[in-house]
Protein backbone atom coordinates (compact mmCIF):
# COMPACT_ATOMS: atom_id res chain seq x y z
CA UNK A 1 0.00 0.00 0.00
CA UNK A 2 1.41 3.36 -0.81
CA UNK A 3 2.30 5.86 1.79
CA UNK A 4 0.46 8.82 2.28
CA UNK A 5 2.51 12.58 1.69
CA UNK A 6 2.40 12.99 5.59
CA UNK A 7 4.60 9.83 5.88
CA UNK A 8 6.74 9.79 3.41
CA UNK A 9 7.82 13.02 4.81
CA UNK A 10 8.53 11.01 7.99
CA UNK A 11 10.29 7.82 6.23
CA UNK A 12 13.81 6.95 7.43
CA UNK A 13 14.47 4.95 3.91
CA UNK A 14 14.11 8.47 1.63
CA UNK A 15 16.06 10.85 4.43
CA UNK A 16 19.14 7.91 3.27
CA UNK A 17 21.33 8.71 0.31
CA UNK A 18 20.44 6.24 -2.38
CA UNK A 19 23.43 4.05 -2.27
CA UNK A 20 22.37 3.19 1.46
CA UNK A 21 18.81 2.87 0.74
CA UNK A 22 19.75 0.36 -2.12
CA UNK A 23 21.81 -1.59 -0.17
CA UNK A 24 19.10 -1.58 2.81
CA UNK A 25 16.35 -3.03 -0.31
CA UNK A 26 19.12 -5.67 -1.09
CA UNK A 27 19.35 -7.39 2.03
CA UNK A 28 15.62 -7.58 1.82
CA UNK A 29 15.56 -9.85 -0.99
CA UNK A 30 14.79 -13.98 -0.51
CA UNK A 31 17.89 -15.59 -2.53
CA UNK A 32 15.66 -16.10 -5.65
CA UNK A 33 12.91 -13.08 -5.51
CA UNK A 34 8.98 -14.20 -6.59
CA UNK A 35 7.75 -12.62 -9.23
CA UNK A 36 4.51 -11.62 -7.71
CA UNK A 37 3.56 -8.09 -7.03
CA UNK A 38 3.23 -8.77 -3.29
CA UNK A 39 6.81 -9.44 -2.81
CA UNK A 40 10.32 -7.58 -2.85
CA UNK A 41 11.74 -5.85 -5.14
CA UNK A 42 8.20 -5.29 -7.24
CA UNK A 43 6.26 -4.65 -3.58
CA UNK A 44 9.23 -1.70 -3.46
CA UNK A 45 7.27 0.07 -6.40
CA UNK A 46 3.92 -0.08 -4.57
CA UNK A 47 5.60 2.54 -1.10
CA UNK A 48 5.88 5.91 -2.56
CA UNK A 49 7.61 7.67 -5.56
CA UNK A 50 11.18 7.67 -3.58
CA UNK A 51 11.46 4.03 -3.10
CA UNK A 52 10.17 3.81 -6.53
CA UNK A 53 13.10 5.55 -7.71
CA UNK A 54 15.53 3.85 -5.44
CA UNK A 55 14.25 0.22 -6.85
CA UNK A 56 14.85 1.42 -10.37
CA UNK A 57 18.13 2.50 -9.98
CA UNK A 58 19.54 -0.70 -8.43
CA UNK A 59 19.81 -3.24 -11.51
CA UNK A 60 21.30 -5.58 -8.69
CA UNK A 61 17.30 -5.80 -7.13
CA UNK A 62 16.18 -7.64 -10.90
CA UNK A 63 19.46 -9.65 -10.81
CA UNK A 64 17.68 -12.69 -9.47
CA UNK A 65 14.18 -14.36 -9.44
CA UNK A 66 12.53 -17.04 -9.38
CA UNK A 67 9.95 -18.27 -12.19
CA UNK A 68 7.51 -21.13 -11.06
CA UNK A 69 5.51 -22.69 -14.11
CA UNK A 70 3.08 -25.11 -12.66
CA UNK A 71 1.04 -25.88 -16.01
CA UNK A 72 2.05 -25.62 -19.86
CA UNK A 73 0.42 -22.78 -21.05
CA UNK A 74 1.36 -19.47 -21.38
CA UNK A 75 1.18 -16.31 -18.59
CA UNK A 76 1.44 -13.38 -20.60
CA UNK A 77 2.22 -11.42 -16.93
CA UNK A 78 4.70 -13.76 -16.27
CA UNK A 79 6.18 -13.08 -19.53
CA UNK A 80 6.05 -9.60 -19.62
CA UNK A 81 7.15 -9.47 -15.58
CA UNK A 82 10.32 -11.45 -17.03
CA UNK A 83 11.28 -9.14 -19.87
CA UNK A 84 10.57 -6.12 -17.28
CA UNK A 85 13.27 -7.80 -14.29
CA UNK A 86 15.90 -8.42 -17.55
CA UNK A 87 15.49 -4.90 -18.44
CA UNK A 88 16.06 -3.65 -14.80
CA UNK A 89 18.83 -5.67 -14.32
CA UNK A 90 20.78 -3.24 -16.80
CA UNK A 91 24.11 -5.34 -17.78
CA UNK A 92 24.45 -7.13 -14.50
CA UNK A 93 24.94 -11.19 -14.43
CA UNK A 94 21.63 -13.01 -13.87
CA UNK A 95 20.75 -15.68 -11.65
CA UNK A 96 17.21 -17.66 -12.21
CA UNK A 97 15.64 -20.58 -10.13
CA UNK A 98 13.32 -22.16 -12.80
CA UNK A 99 10.30 -24.66 -11.49
CA UNK A 100 7.76 -27.02 -12.74
CA UNK A 101 7.24 -27.17 -16.51
CA UNK A 102 9.35 -25.07 -18.61
CA UNK A 103 7.87 -23.91 -21.85
CA UNK A 104 9.23 -23.42 -24.83
CA UNK A 105 7.45 -19.45 -24.23
CA UNK A 106 10.18 -19.11 -21.15
CA UNK A 107 12.48 -20.78 -23.08
CA UNK A 108 12.87 -18.25 -25.43
CA UNK A 109 12.39 -15.00 -23.14
CA UNK A 110 15.22 -16.65 -21.28
CA UNK A 111 17.25 -17.53 -24.75
CA UNK A 112 17.35 -13.24 -25.20
CA UNK A 113 19.45 -13.23 -21.90
CA UNK A 114 21.35 -16.62 -22.04
CA UNK A 115 24.87 -14.74 -22.62
CA UNK A 116 24.55 -12.94 -18.61
CA UNK A 117 23.03 -15.58 -16.35
CA UNK A 118 25.78 -16.94 -14.15
CA UNK A 119 23.76 -18.86 -11.84
CA UNK A 120 21.20 -21.38 -12.57
CA UNK A 121 19.35 -23.69 -10.26
CA UNK A 122 16.25 -26.01 -11.52
CA UNK A 123 13.83 -27.70 -9.76
CA UNK A 124 12.02 -30.46 -12.11
CA UNK A 125 9.71 -33.31 -11.83
CA UNK A 126 12.22 -36.81 -12.04
CA UNK A 127 10.79 -37.16 -15.64
CA UNK A 128 11.59 -33.78 -16.91
CA UNK A 129 14.21 -33.64 -19.37
CA UNK A 130 17.63 -31.49 -18.90
CA UNK A 131 16.67 -27.44 -20.20
CA UNK A 132 17.26 -26.97 -23.90
CA UNK A 133 19.10 -23.92 -22.95
CA UNK A 134 21.42 -26.66 -21.25
CA UNK A 135 21.38 -29.29 -23.80
CA UNK A 136 22.18 -26.49 -26.83
CA UNK A 137 24.85 -24.90 -24.48
CA UNK A 138 23.59 -21.30 -24.69
CA UNK A 139 24.97 -20.66 -21.27
CA UNK A 140 28.77 -18.81 -22.16
CA UNK A 141 28.67 -17.16 -18.64
CA UNK A 142 27.50 -19.84 -16.39
CA UNK A 143 29.50 -20.18 -13.30
CA UNK A 144 27.02 -22.19 -10.94
CA UNK A 145 24.21 -24.67 -11.82
CA UNK A 146 21.91 -26.86 -9.78
CA UNK A 147 19.68 -29.28 -10.74
CA UNK A 148 17.34 -30.58 -8.62
CA UNK A 149 15.39 -33.91 -10.15
CA UNK A 150 16.50 -36.88 -11.40
CA UNK A 151 18.73 -36.99 -14.19
CA UNK A 152 20.98 -40.33 -15.56
CA UNK A 153 24.67 -40.03 -14.93
CA UNK A 154 25.16 -39.73 -18.83
CA UNK A 155 23.36 -36.56 -19.21
CA UNK A 156 25.17 -35.01 -16.12
CA UNK A 157 28.38 -36.12 -17.77
CA UNK A 158 27.03 -34.20 -20.88
CA UNK A 159 26.33 -30.89 -18.90
CA UNK A 160 29.75 -31.11 -17.52
CA UNK A 161 31.04 -31.62 -21.08
CA UNK A 162 28.80 -28.62 -22.89
CA UNK A 163 29.81 -25.94 -19.87
CA UNK A 164 33.55 -26.16 -19.16
CA UNK A 165 33.16 -22.84 -17.17
CA UNK A 166 31.11 -24.18 -14.29
CA UNK A 167 33.29 -23.19 -11.09
CA UNK A 168 30.23 -25.02 -9.08
CA UNK A 169 27.66 -27.86 -9.75
CA UNK A 170 24.73 -29.65 -8.04
CA UNK A 171 23.30 -32.71 -9.35
CA UNK A 172 20.97 -33.40 -6.45
CA UNK A 173 19.77 -36.71 -7.44
CA UNK A 174 21.44 -38.84 -10.32
CA UNK A 175 19.48 -41.92 -11.29
CA UNK A 176 20.87 -44.69 -13.68
CA UNK A 177 25.05 -46.08 -13.70
CA UNK A 178 26.21 -44.95 -17.44
CA UNK A 179 28.78 -47.23 -18.61
CA UNK A 180 32.23 -45.57 -18.33
CA UNK A 181 34.70 -48.62 -18.91
CA UNK A 182 36.50 -47.24 -21.65
CA UNK A 183 35.59 -43.85 -21.76
CA UNK A 184 38.53 -41.31 -21.26
CA UNK A 185 37.95 -38.94 -17.96
CA UNK A 186 36.41 -35.27 -19.12
CA UNK A 187 38.99 -33.12 -17.54
CA UNK A 188 37.13 -30.33 -15.77
CA UNK A 189 39.83 -27.56 -14.45
CA UNK A 190 37.04 -24.83 -13.57
CA UNK A 191 35.42 -26.72 -11.20
CA UNK A 192 35.98 -25.82 -7.38
CA UNK A 193 32.61 -27.13 -5.68
CA UNK A 194 31.23 -30.32 -6.46
CA UNK A 195 27.86 -31.35 -4.96
CA UNK A 196 26.27 -34.91 -5.88
CA UNK A 197 23.50 -37.18 -4.80
CA UNK A 198 21.64 -40.30 -5.71
CA UNK A 199 24.24 -42.59 -7.93
CA UNK A 200 27.98 -41.39 -7.57
CA UNK A 201 29.61 -43.51 -10.58
CA UNK A 202 30.08 -40.22 -12.42
CA UNK A 203 33.53 -39.96 -10.35
CA UNK A 204 34.73 -42.68 -12.48
CA UNK A 205 34.05 -40.06 -16.00
CA UNK A 206 35.66 -37.14 -14.59
CA UNK A 207 39.22 -35.69 -13.42
CA UNK A 208 38.73 -32.45 -11.65
CA UNK A 209 42.20 -30.91 -10.73
CA UNK A 210 41.59 -27.52 -8.92
CA UNK A 211 38.27 -28.84 -6.75
CA UNK A 212 37.76 -27.78 -3.34
CA UNK A 213 34.72 -28.61 -2.26
CA UNK A 214 33.26 -32.28 -2.92
CA UNK A 215 29.93 -33.56 -1.35
CA UNK A 216 28.68 -37.17 -2.04
CA UNK A 217 25.38 -38.07 -0.64
CA UNK A 218 24.25 -41.50 -1.60
CA UNK A 219 23.17 -45.07 0.04
CA UNK A 220 26.78 -46.55 -0.93
CA UNK A 221 29.35 -44.34 -1.37
CA UNK A 222 31.45 -45.32 -4.42
CA UNK A 223 34.99 -45.49 -2.28
CA UNK A 224 36.61 -47.40 -4.72
CA UNK A 225 35.76 -44.71 -7.12
CA UNK A 226 36.49 -41.55 -4.83
CA UNK A 227 39.81 -42.76 -4.16
CA UNK A 228 40.63 -43.66 -7.95
CA UNK A 229 39.41 -40.06 -8.60
CA UNK A 230 41.23 -38.31 -6.06
CA UNK A 231 44.68 -39.81 -7.25
CA UNK A 232 43.86 -38.38 -10.85
CA UNK A 233 42.49 -35.06 -9.97
CA UNK A 234 45.43 -34.35 -7.15
CA UNK A 235 42.53 -31.69 -5.67
CA UNK A 236 43.20 -29.26 -3.12
CA UNK A 237 40.40 -30.29 -1.65
CA UNK A 238 39.29 -28.38 1.54
CA UNK A 239 35.92 -29.89 2.41
CA UNK A 240 33.75 -32.65 1.82
CA UNK A 241 31.01 -34.72 2.93
CA UNK A 242 30.32 -38.36 2.29
CA UNK A 243 26.63 -39.25 2.97
CA UNK A 244 25.27 -43.12 3.46
CA UNK A 245 21.98 -42.24 3.52
CA UNK A 246 18.31 -42.67 2.06
CA UNK A 247 15.33 -43.96 3.99
CA UNK A 248 14.44 -47.62 2.75
CA UNK A 249 17.43 -48.50 0.93
CA UNK A 250 20.60 -50.72 2.26
CA UNK A 251 23.58 -48.81 2.82
CA UNK A 252 26.68 -50.97 1.72
CA UNK A 253 29.69 -51.29 4.33
CA UNK A 254 33.08 -48.85 3.83
CA UNK A 255 35.95 -50.63 3.58
CA UNK A 256 38.38 -49.48 6.13
CA UNK A 257 41.61 -49.74 3.76
CA UNK A 258 39.55 -47.09 0.86
CA UNK A 259 38.01 -45.60 3.84
CA UNK A 260 42.58 -44.83 4.68
CA UNK A 261 43.48 -44.52 0.82
CA UNK A 262 40.84 -41.82 0.66
CA UNK A 263 41.88 -39.73 3.70
CA UNK A 264 45.83 -40.71 2.82
CA UNK A 265 45.17 -38.39 -0.44
CA UNK A 266 43.33 -35.46 1.18
CA UNK A 267 46.40 -33.93 2.96
CA UNK A 268 44.74 -30.29 2.65
CA UNK A 269 41.13 -31.42 3.98
CA UNK A 270 39.85 -29.05 6.45
CA UNK A 271 36.17 -29.48 6.78
CA UNK A 272 34.83 -33.18 6.58
CA UNK A 273 31.08 -34.31 7.59
CA UNK A 274 29.68 -37.89 7.52
CA UNK A 275 26.46 -39.02 7.18
CA UNK A 276 26.89 -42.58 8.36
CA UNK A 277 25.05 -45.55 10.38
CA UNK A 278 27.19 -47.10 13.45
CA UNK A 279 29.28 -49.41 11.40
CA UNK A 280 30.39 -47.04 9.32
CA UNK A 281 30.83 -44.66 11.69
CA UNK A 282 33.24 -46.94 13.50
CA UNK A 283 35.34 -47.50 10.17
CA UNK A 284 36.31 -44.14 9.71
CA UNK A 285 37.05 -43.15 13.02
CA UNK A 286 39.12 -46.15 13.28
CA UNK A 287 40.98 -45.54 10.53
CA UNK A 288 41.24 -41.67 11.78
CA UNK A 289 42.16 -42.85 15.43
CA UNK A 290 44.57 -45.55 14.09
CA UNK A 291 46.49 -42.92 11.56
CA UNK A 292 46.85 -39.82 13.36
CA UNK A 293 49.18 -38.64 10.60
CA UNK A 294 45.76 -38.39 7.98
CA UNK A 295 43.91 -34.91 6.99
CA UNK A 296 46.88 -33.52 9.08
CA UNK A 297 44.69 -29.77 9.04
CA UNK A 298 41.33 -31.09 10.35
CA UNK A 299 39.59 -28.40 12.25
CA UNK A 300 36.27 -29.07 11.76
CA UNK A 301 34.65 -32.47 11.97
CA UNK A 302 30.46 -33.51 11.85
CA UNK A 303 29.14 -36.64 12.27
CA UNK A 304 25.50 -37.35 11.14
CA UNK A 305 24.34 -40.62 13.05
CA UNK A 306 21.19 -43.06 12.01
CA UNK A 307 20.43 -46.49 13.51
CA UNK A 308 21.46 -46.06 16.66
CA UNK A 309 19.11 -46.49 20.08
CA UNK A 310 21.74 -48.40 22.60
CA UNK A 311 23.41 -46.40 24.87
CA UNK A 312 26.62 -49.20 24.71
CA UNK A 313 26.31 -48.39 20.76
CA UNK A 314 26.15 -44.67 21.36
CA UNK A 315 29.12 -44.68 23.78
CA UNK A 316 31.31 -46.77 21.74
CA UNK A 317 31.29 -44.19 18.95
CA UNK A 318 31.95 -41.19 21.51
CA UNK A 319 35.17 -43.58 22.70
CA UNK A 320 36.76 -44.02 19.38
CA UNK A 321 35.53 -39.97 18.89
CA UNK A 322 37.67 -39.35 21.75
CA UNK A 323 40.60 -40.78 20.05
CA UNK A 324 40.52 -38.86 16.80
CA UNK A 325 40.12 -35.61 19.08
CA UNK A 326 42.89 -36.23 21.67
CA UNK A 327 45.40 -37.59 17.88
CA UNK A 328 44.18 -33.67 16.37
CA UNK A 329 43.74 -31.66 19.18
CA UNK A 330 46.63 -28.95 18.01
CA UNK A 331 44.04 -28.66 14.80
CA UNK A 332 40.31 -29.58 15.25
CA UNK A 333 38.45 -26.20 16.08
CA UNK A 334 34.72 -27.56 16.06
CA UNK A 335 33.65 -31.16 16.63
CA UNK A 336 29.21 -31.64 15.60
CA UNK A 337 27.59 -35.00 16.27
CA UNK A 338 23.53 -35.04 15.28
CA UNK A 339 22.08 -38.23 15.91
CA UNK A 340 18.80 -39.02 14.25
CA UNK A 341 17.12 -41.18 17.38
CA UNK A 342 15.30 -38.55 20.01
CA UNK A 343 16.74 -39.34 23.19
CA UNK A 344 19.44 -41.50 22.21
CA UNK A 345 22.08 -39.17 24.46
CA UNK A 346 20.18 -38.96 27.31
CA UNK A 347 22.07 -41.77 29.79
CA UNK A 348 24.53 -40.50 31.97
CA UNK A 349 27.20 -42.76 30.63
CA UNK A 350 26.48 -41.28 27.04
CA UNK A 351 26.63 -37.48 28.64
CA UNK A 352 29.94 -38.65 30.50
CA UNK A 353 31.36 -39.79 27.37
CA UNK A 354 30.09 -36.34 25.29
CA UNK A 355 31.57 -34.54 28.10
CA UNK A 356 35.04 -36.39 27.85
CA UNK A 357 35.33 -34.74 24.26
CA UNK A 358 35.70 -31.10 25.56
CA UNK A 359 39.47 -31.92 25.77
CA UNK A 360 40.33 -27.72 25.18
CA UNK A 361 38.77 -24.47 25.84
CA UNK A 362 39.69 -23.97 21.85
CA UNK A 363 37.48 -26.97 20.70
CA UNK A 364 34.03 -26.59 20.26
CA UNK A 365 31.89 -29.58 20.54
CA UNK A 366 28.07 -29.43 19.90
CA UNK A 367 25.78 -32.58 20.10
CA UNK A 368 21.92 -32.78 19.17
CA UNK A 369 19.57 -35.69 18.74
CA UNK A 370 16.42 -36.43 17.68
CA UNK A 371 17.56 -34.72 14.26
CA UNK A 372 17.12 -35.29 10.77
CA UNK A 373 20.38 -36.77 9.04
CA UNK A 374 20.39 -34.92 5.93
CA UNK A 375 22.04 -31.94 5.00
CA UNK A 376 22.21 -29.86 1.82
CA UNK A 377 25.22 -28.87 3.50
CA UNK A 378 24.47 -25.19 3.62
CA UNK A 379 26.15 -24.45 6.73
CA UNK A 380 29.24 -26.37 5.94
CA UNK A 381 30.13 -26.10 2.45
CA UNK A 382 29.82 -22.34 1.34
CA UNK A 383 31.17 -21.66 -1.96
CA UNK A 384 34.07 -19.12 -1.88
Amino acid sequence: MELSSEDCLHDPIGHLPPEISSEIFIHCLDDYPDLQAQSCPTLLLTICRAWTAVALATPSLWRRMRVVDDYAGRSPFRERTMHAWFQRAGTSPLSLCLEGSWNRENTEIVREYAARIEELETKFSISSPLPVLIREGELPALKTLKLWGGFPSNDAMEVLRILPHLVECTFDALRFKAPFDGVLPLVHSNMQHFHVGGVGDILQGITMPNLATLSLSTPAVPLAELVSFLRRSTPPLRDMLLGCHEPGAPVATMRAQLVNDCFYLLPMLQTLEVIVDRINALSILTVLANSPRLVPRLSSFTVRLYGLSASTEVVEIYEQLLVVVLARRDTLRKICVFHAEAGSTDSSTVQTAIGALRVSDDLDVRVEDGESVDTDGSDEYESG
